[in-house]
């Protein structure tokens, strides 16, 4: 099986959840939730890209920062429909999605 630059690491993302008012912006450590992420998804050997998932206005502001692509997804999506779309987009590749917590 080939791997080498055939899979996409997805990292969902959300400014406020049911855990945090700051969501994957909360301090942990040094960094941010989502810093902590994007930092461990950099250091996997053959990933094509990554992408952070998210609706929210500040995380697409702290990923321009952090030098990542962005996947728009709606606030009202479900998780179900979520990886159903992330699925049909990258179709031929693998996915690897990663949670900041």
């Amino acid at each position: 099986m080939k791997l080498k630059n055939n899979f996409i690491i997805i990292i969902p993302a959300l400014s406020k959840n049911r855990y945090s008012n700051l969501g994957d912006l909360h301090q942990w450590g040094g960094s941010t939730l989502l810093e902590w992420k994007v930092s461990q998804a950099n250091k996997i050997k053959f990933s094509k890209d990554i992408y952070v998932a998210t609706p929210d206005d500040l995380i697409i502001k702290e990923c321009k920062r952090l030098g990542v692509k962005v996947y728009p997804r709606t606030k009202k999506e479900t998780l179900n429909n979520f990886y159903q779309n992330i699925s049909k987009k990258f179709n031929k590749n693998y996915l690897l999605i990663l949670t900041p917590t």
